[in-house]
């Protein structure tokens, strides 16, 4: 049994960590998923996935030159295509040329994959990628790992970019990496707006290994059983919103017997087995998957011939090394004990989702000690590398898309007649000058973890602190920035 102090409006150890300033997070990283071809990461002058014109150039009165036909295409914003890249006009030989200007590359795709570090535990399978936009609730009995293979459902709105938070706390058998690791998003899908919240533990503290299969510090003599999933596994969330206040608090189940699940057994959410409501309404649950929910369910793992002699994955998981390495038969096993889940931003009222906070971890039996409290901790700095999807190509630790990340807008007209870029055709002698194009705001660009592009009204691209990312004091924004209330708090600003 746990025993727990009496509960308050704000997380318990919310005065200690403000002494200790250890509030910190892991990053996020976008990239466009759509289809279109590779550019740069910050597009080159007149180049660039993105490369739409929002004007024709300088044409004269009289022998003006015409519009060039190769110009970009406009990109297409909802699926995340690229346009085709923008040529600078040829100087012509005609007067009085009007001023060409172009807006550049545009988006790479409203809904562009955007994923953060994750956790870098071992064991995940070989489909595992970090929280990623575009998975919905109604991906919650999927396999491990294949909505984020496919880069998610481009349709969604992201309303704020996903963050890795990093907890930690004393009896951790490995110290220098967390205890347990929180991954948050808020996405809208169609007319439902809500938070996609992964928890994942450490495995040196527990893990998806029992029976025959147990494996990788689990005591010889005790082991590790299928049934001490069943008996009591639990996490505990407690969700605040942007006043700090917890709005929700609730205990996530990780498996039971259940017979409408297609093994037999599944995750009974907070409904069920070890899973309850504590504070809040369970409506506003949306959706509720864990690892061991999906690793027979989901990925078929039910019956099959790696579960040792018995063949039955609810008696014995697939046999493993002390780096987890998977077994051919079972690929996408995730040897991690991971929770998730989808809660409806209505339950937040007006003020919005702010954190989500993991106060302890549980575990009976686990490696090391039964119950672990934590508090927020910095990710290692190795993490600020991500994962990408198989859609893009990692290089210098940044995720570049196949498609959609908006280039750099071709340079302007000169006062002595170049055409403007985009679609600019040739100018006068004397044309005035094209104006710069904007860049796409599309792809990872130059932001540095847990900030994402800010584009003023000026035009300007800015990189931005991504709120309630576990900033320093449970702030939602880092010393420096507000929240901008124009975008409803989307971004964190520059204070004035």
């Amino acid at each position: 049994m746990i025993t727990r102090n009496s509960r308050r409006s704000t997380p318990s150890w919310w005065t200690l960590s403000l002494l200790l300033g250890s509030v910190y997070a892991c990053g996020s990283s976008q990239s466009g998923s759509g289809a279109g071809g590779p550019g740069p990461q910050a597009g080159s002058s007149g180049s660039g996935t993105g490369g739409a014109s929002s004007a024709t150039g300088g044409s004269g009165p009289s022998s003006g030159g015409s519009s060039d036909s190769s110009a970009g295409a406009p990109s297409d914003s909802s699926s995340g295509r690229g346009g085709g890249s923008s040529n600078a006009g040829s100087s012509g030989s005609n007067t009085s040329g009007t001023t060409g200007s172009s807006t550049g590359g545009s988006s790479g795709g409203a809904s562009g994959t955007t994923t953060t570090p994750g956790p870098h535990f071992n064991g995940s399978g070989q489909s595992f990628r970090p929280l990623t936009t575009g998975c919905g609730p109604d991906t919650a009995d999927s396999c491990t790992g294949s909505c984020e293979q496919g880069g998610g459902d481009p349709n969604v709105t992201v309303i704020r970019p996903p963050a890795t938070l990093c907890f930690k706390g004393d009896g951790d058998a490995t110290p220098d990496d967390p205890s347990a690791v929180i991954e948050q998003v808020i996405e809208r899908a169609g007319d439902v707006s809500y938070v996609h919240i992964r928890i994942t533990f450490d495995p040196s503290f527990t893990d998806n290994t029992y029976g025959d299969g147990a494996c990788c510090g689990w005591p010889t003599k005790r082991g590790h059983n299928f049934g001490d999933l069943l008996k009591s596994d639990h996490t505990e969330l407690q969700l605040t919103n942007t006043q700090g206040e917890t709005v929700m608090n609730f205990k996530l189940d990780l498996v039971s017997a259940d017979s409408t699940a297609d093994c037999g057994y599944g995750t009974l959410g907070v409904r069920g087995g070890d899973g309850s409501i504590i504070l809040g309404n369970a409506d506003d649950v949306l959706a509720v998957s864990t690892s061991t929910s999906r690793n027979l369910n989901g990925c078929g793992y039910c019956k099959n011939v790696a579960c040792a002699s018995s063949g039955d994955c609810t008696i014995d998981s697939p046999p493993t090394d002390e780096n987890y390495t998977p077994d051919p038969a079972t690929p996408n096993w995730d040897y991690r004990i991971v929770y998730e889940a989808w809660i409806a931003l209505s339950a937040f009222g007006d003020s919005g989702f702010g954190q989500a906070f993991i106060t302890y971890t549980h575990s009976s039996p686990s490696k090391s000690t039964d119950t672990i409290y934590v508090m927020p901790t910095p990710c290692p700095p190795e993490w600020d590398t991500p994962y990408c999807p198989p859609s893009v190509i990692q290089e210098g630790g940044n995720c570049f898309g196949s498609g959609g990340s908006g280039g750099m807008g071709g340079t302007g007209g000169t006062s002595s007649g170049t055409g403007g870029s985009g679609t600019g055709g040739s100018s006068g002698s004397s044309g005035s000058s094209g104006s710069s194009g904007m860049g796409g705001t599309g792809g990872t660009g130059p932001c540095p973890p847990n900030y994402q592009t800010y584009i003023t009204t000026e035009g300007a691209s800015l990189c931005t602190p991504i709120p309630f990312a576990n900033w320093d004091g449970m702030k939602p924004c880092p010393s420096g920035y507000v929240l901008d209330i124009a975008s409803e708090g989307q971004y964190c600003v520059p204070a004035q």
